[in-house]
């Protein structure tokens, strides 16, 4: 399976939301980079927008006390030449702007993407290889979490990408708090962009507490009640964002959302996070993280604002979740 999405030239019709003009590239020139740059390339074609790729190194702090002035100077320069190399190829062959970084990565990515007005940061992961990579990996889990613009996070294909038909897909995954509102308009302009379609999934649990020795006649109401309220919801939702079709499942949030994107294969899963608000929150959030370790599809995240309404809760008993991280 192909992990760059099929990207559509553009509509006619001009987008609502400011379309996206530069996308930066972080790369450390294995696979899973390559896949970032043929997804930004994509994306940057359907946009006439600009792409830049960016590399940062650093030199081990352990090596400041072993080596001499002279010889530290000379792995220095050679670090810096052989990545410049790599990156001056990837200059030639594809066309985009190349930069070249010393210090922390994620925190030289940040402030790359501020420094080239970035609208968004493409980014790959080995996923779940390594030991644990507990997260996505450090880089990409900081970058994902402290981004002040959308990330995109890619994963190499796994086999020769499969033929599509029709026009693209963006999935998103919503929760119906009020703060998913800049998730939900991501999706939405996204799908313009690459010319494609959007779909929304939400997903809902019943608390545990209601089966050992509860009611069987209420916990059948209890479900009923809950997928009324959540496709009442999610219907709205859908005409509001001109979503073409919407997914309302009972089970639990990662693994269902990922079993609607087996389905629809879509060119990538819109989800949100919370970033770096709350002590648990101190990775990105168990729904988001869980789903950017496994999903084989290109995952766009961008930070979800606030705490919902009142007139957003769900009917009493119930739990919400997916979307939000």
């Amino acid at each position: 399976m192909s992990a760059r999405p099929v990207v559509a030239r553009k509509d006619t019709e001009a987008p609502s939301m400011e379309p996206t003009k530069t996308i930066l590239v972080a790369v450390d020139f294995e696979a899973a980079s390559m896949a970032a740059i043929r997804t930004a390339a994509e994306l940057a074609r359907a946009l006439e927008g600009r792409v830049v790729v960016m590399h940062s190194f650093s030199m081990p702090r352990s090596l400041s006390r072993d080596l001499s002035e002279s010889l530290l100077a000379d792995v220095h320069r050679q670090a810096r030449d052989a990545a410049l190399r790599p990156l001056n190829d990837l200059r030639s062959r594809w066309g985009v702007e190349t930069m070249l970084r010393e210090g922390e990565p994620a925190t030289e990515i940040l402030r790359a993407a501020e420094e080239v007005h970035a609208d968004r940061i493409v980014m790959g992961t080995h996923g779940r290889r390594g030991l644990d990579r507990l997260m996505l990996g450090s880089v990409a889990e900081a970058v994902v979490r402290k981004s002040q613009v959308p990330v995109m996070v890619v994963r190499p294909a796994e086999g020769p990408a499969a033929p599509r038909e029709g026009k693209p897909v963006v999935l998103c995954a919503t929760d119906f708090q009020a703060g998913s509102r800049p998730v939900l308009e991501l999706a939405a302009g996204f799908a313009r962009e690459i010319g494609g379609t959007l779909e929304l999934v939400h997903t809902y649990t019943l608390p545990f507490w209601v089966y050992p020795g509860f009611d069987a006649v209420r916990v059948d109401d209890l479900h009923a009640e809950t997928r009324r309220w959540a496709n009442k919801t999610i219907e709205a939702l859908a005409q509001m964002y001109g979503a073409a079709r919407f997914h309302v499942l009972d089970g639990e949030a990662g693994r269902t959302i990922l079993d609607v994107a087996k389905e629809v294969q879509p060119a990538a899963l819109v989800m949100g996070t919370h970033g770096r608000q709350g002590l648990g929150r101190f990775v990105l959030g168990s729904v988001a993280e869980w789903v950017l370790r496994r999903s084989t599809f290109p995952v766009l995240t961008t930070h979800v604002l606030g705490d919902p309404p009142a007139e957003t809760q769900a009917p009493p008993g119930a739990e919400k979740c997916a979307g939000a991280a």
